[in-house]
């Protein structure tokens, strides 16, 4: 198995992906409160580009079906919810669909559509992420939503996380990269997402238990 990292979505036209399984991470939070949702019952979740389209999409679903997503970490004026996984409780979301659309994650899910398997990690989930692609005789790109365009450290510190566990016969140097950054944080996620540009920015605006919450690993076998 190959595997390799795409360090920030933008960085990918989408070709690269071909006969591959594709793992999206966008730790704080899209991944996080995507994996939180459908663990507290939620039917689905529909990636939406930008606000108009996730407008289009509720309109046309209508019923059960709940608007959610933020736009520089802040809740979208107009919608039920925003992008903390601690608002996507069981009262919140159970048997209901979420149209999502975040300023990272959710763009990054929808530009993998010519990748043979798309899946959806974050800390939460990386045993269950694990076993899967282990299970399958296909190569591996993980894709951190990055931030903005850029790069993401957090994202990045996950990816490494899932190659330390998977352990690939093959790693590109990004994938090395992720793998070094990982190991260099000790293996603690906590630690490692703390010290991230975007948690700064979080507990600048009061989203501390956020941060506390994406840093839980493997606390859900649940796969998006």
């Amino acid at each position: 198995m190959r595997a390799d990292v795409i360090l920030f979505a933008s960085g990918s036209n989408g070709k690269e992906l071909q006969n591959k399984a594709a793992v999206v991470i966008d730790v704080l939070r899209a991944s996080t409160t995507i994996i939180t949702a459908l663990t507290n019952g939620c039917q689905a979740i529909i990636p939406a580009i930008d606000v108009t389209e996730a407008g289009e999409l509720a309109r046309r679903l209508g019923g059960n079906c709940v608007l959610g997503g933020e736009r520089n970490a802040q809740k979208i004026e107009g919608f039920q919810l925003g992008n903390s996984p601690l608002e996507y409780t069981t009262e919140a979301v159970g048997g209901q669909t979420i149209v999502l659309t975040t300023t990272n994650g959710t763009k990054a899910i929808r530009m993998t559509s010519g990748a043979s398997q798309v899946l959806v990690a974050s800390f939460a989930n990386i045993e269950a992420i694990v076993k899967q692609l282990a299970a399958q005789d296909m190569d591996v790109s993980l894709i951190c939503a990055g931030r903005n365009g850029g790069f993401s450290f957090e994202d990045t510190a996950c990816a490494g996380a899932i190659i330390e566990a998977l352990k690939p016969d093959y790693l590109t140097d990004s994938a090395r990269m992720a793998h070094i950054i990982y190991k260099s944080g000790a293996c603690n996620s906590e630690a490692l997402i703390a010290v991230s540009e975007h948690a700064e920015y979080l507990k600048s605006i009061g989203l501390e238990a956020d941060i506390e919450f994406c840093a839980r690993m493997n606390w859900t076998e649940i796969i998006p």
